[in-house]
């Protein structure tokens, strides 16, 4: 368990985290929108950056609430931002040799013990003589992996796990960190719903540096219950609809219709009720919809 107790930040006048607390646990799933303060909490939890206010605490044990306590929390946490491209002309062993390097493992037979090992982790072993800058998204992604696998790191930090990656890929990855989560905690941020629902045990909700909501993926989507419907309409009122609902799926009914499935806090003229989802309880909680007043603030 990863307890965040009221943690700010602020940059020059702007407060981007405003005093969120969570409890982390398992695979952790961080859902808002652009701005929400997703890269900026993981920053602060991996020890890229210090909070103004607010600590974390690992195991009851504090270790984020000053800066000088960042570097022993170091080698217990690996982060792996959105877009990791470091040293594009090195290949894939040359990479990590280097960053073993700079993370103090001195002896050569070790380093390159560990690194064989994390190669083989993340299936990269055949291909550990390509270049960075050659390699696909998920690739890339695998070696990111393995990087953060040179410590023993019991929390792994994944900015936007699977952005950029074609379907084979995104599912390749999305069962890698369901292998490497038996023994971890792993804290991811994404923009794809299908990912956190896949993953997550547990989801945290941020809209502008506050959290709105935490709990199960099964509780989050309770959040838009009596709120889910679906409409059938003639193509040609896409349109319109677009304009007056809240749409979260369109399927193809026939040539001629359209089912739409929409919130809305009143039923719909001849709508029927759907039950909820994921991605139903985000929208319902980001727009400040549903189970009362829970919605309308920060919890």
């Amino acid at each position: 368990m990863i307890k965040v107790k009221n943690v700010s930040k602020s940059y020059k006048n702007k407060k981007v985290l405003k005093n969120v607390s969570l409890n982390i646990e398992g695979i952790y799933g961080l859902i808002g929108p652009n701005g929400a303060g997703k890269t900026t909490l993981m920053r602060t939890l991996s020890g890229l950056i210090s909070a103004n206010e607010g600590e974390v605490l690992i195991e009851e044990s504090d270790v984020m609430n000053s800066e000088s306590l960042i570097k022993n929390i170091r080698d217990h946490i690996a982060y792996l931002p959105q877009d990791f491209t470091i040293y594009p002309k090195a290949t894939i062993y040359e990479c990590l040799n280097h960053i073993a390097m700079l993370k103090g493992m001195k002896d050569k037979k070790e380093r390159m013990k560990r690194i064989d090992k994390v190669l083989h982790q993340v299936n990269l072993q055949d291909v550990q003589t390509q270049k960075i800058h050659k390699l696909s998204g998920g690739m890339r992604k695998r070696v990111g992996i393995a990087q953060m696998f040179l410590t023993e790191p019991s929390i792994l930090i994944i900015d936007e796990p699977t952005a950029g990656l074609d379907i084979d890929e995104r599912i390749r990855f999305r069962n890698l960190l369901r292998e490497l989560s038996k023994d971890k905690t792993i804290i991811i941020s994404s923009h794809i719903v299908e990912d956190v629902e896949f993953l997550c045990t547990k989801i945290g909700i941020l809209k502008n540096g506050v959290v709105l909501q935490e709990g199960k993926p099964s509780e989050i989507s309770q959040f838009s219950r009596r709120l889910v419907w679906e409409i059938t309409i003639q193509s040609d009122d896409l349109a319109e609809v677009l304009k007056s609902h809240t749409v979260v799926d369109i399927k193809q009914k026939d040539y001629n219709h359209l089912d739409i499935r929409v919130l809305a806090k009143n039923k719909p003229a001849n709508a029927k009720p759907l039950e909820p989802t994921l991605i139903d309880g985000c929208l319902s909680i980001i727009n400040g919809w549903g189970m009362g007043e829970e919605c309308n603030g920060a919890i």
